[in-house]
């Protein structure tokens, strides 16, 4: 496994840094194309917006893992707003609307279940701790909180859908960026804790703990002209052990890594564009994603 993650970091260096190469760095033209680049790179970061500003973003998102003969796939429209509090707040709302669907395929047994219905959704803040300047890297701290909407399923049950956890979570990370014009890099820490809640195991409820994430990675966001950005980043997440009824579960943790690539339009004043893949490593996982954003104020 770490031969394989050797050999597609190594591309991936080799992509980015080739891209570098060929792009024309020459100016981006005036202050506000600038900034509206800045801002398609740092969407990947998930930095701030400019102080008065909002933003609306949706799109469409294919999700594919398989583990153990069991294949989980899901569509998801995402609808997201974002709003500018003041100088270095922000506030954020994500809701999402899934269809899962779990199929088990093997040489005695072929079985599928569908879910359709509102995801967990989503509640934060950001704020700026730092702002970035010539000689140190901004540095921005977001606090999360998931509310469990979605339907979850039988813990006991892998092949059954489902379009949420089940429970609340919480989570915080840290983010560190810095500009070299025309490239953005960053790198993130961030920890999630789910809070104990009643799930049902085998028919029976239970109280019920999934285990803490770690969550790391780093990124880079090269702008290529006034109307073009590309990025690249690497994800990896730590996964505890859950817990029932106060009892952990053998066998529940868990790494995954991902790399993630994104290419960001600039389709008009304000509206963006941003196609995107996610390639998993740990597990044979895939996503694509295309997202359609408005910035206004």
């Amino acid at each position: 496994m770490s031969k394989i993650i050797f050999k597609q970091c190594r591309c991936i260096v080799f992509l980015l840094f080739s891209t570098v190469s060929f792009a024309d760095t020459k100016s981006l033209g005036d202050e506000e194309s600038q900034y509206e680049v800045h801002h398609a790179l740092y969407k990947e970061a998930n930095l701030l917006l400019k102080n008065g500003e909002k933003e609306f973003e949706t799109g469409f998102n294919y999700n594919t893992f398989s583990q153990n003969d069991i294949r989980s796939r899901f569509i998801t429209l995402p609808l997201s707003y974002r709003r500018s509090i003041t100088a270095g707040w922000e506030a954020f709302i994500e809701v999402p609307l899934h269809y899962a669907s779990v199929t088990e395929d093997t040489l005695s047994r072929h079985q599928q279940d569908d879910a359709l219905g509102v995801g967990d959704v989503i509640v934060g803040i950001k704020n700026q701790w730092l702002f970035e300047t010539i000689s140190r890297p901004g540095l921005t701290a977001i606090l999360t909180v998931t509310a469990p909407i979605g339907d979850a399923s039988d813990l006991s049950n892998a092949t059954e859908a489902s379009t949420g956890q089940g429970l609340w979570h919480t989570g915080f990370d840290v983010i560190l960026n810095k500009t070299y014009d025309p490239v953005a890099l960053y790198a993130l820490l961030g920890f999630s804790q789910a809070i104990e809640g009643q799930r049902t195991l085998a028919g029976d409820d239970v109280d019920f703990q999934s285990g803490h994430q770690l969550k790391y990675g780093f990124g880079i966001g090269f702008a290529i002209n006034s109307k073009v950005s590309v990025g690249g980043s690497f994800t990896g997440r730590i996964i505890g052990r859950s817990q029932v009824n106060g009892v952990k579960r053998n066998g529940t943790a868990d790494e995954r890594y991902q790399f993630n690539f994104s290419t960001t339009y600039k389709l008009s004043q304000g509206h963006f564009l941003t196609p995107s893949t996610r390639f998993g490593l740990s597990h044979e996982a895939f996503e694509f994603s295309v997202a359609y954003s408005v910035l206004y104020k």
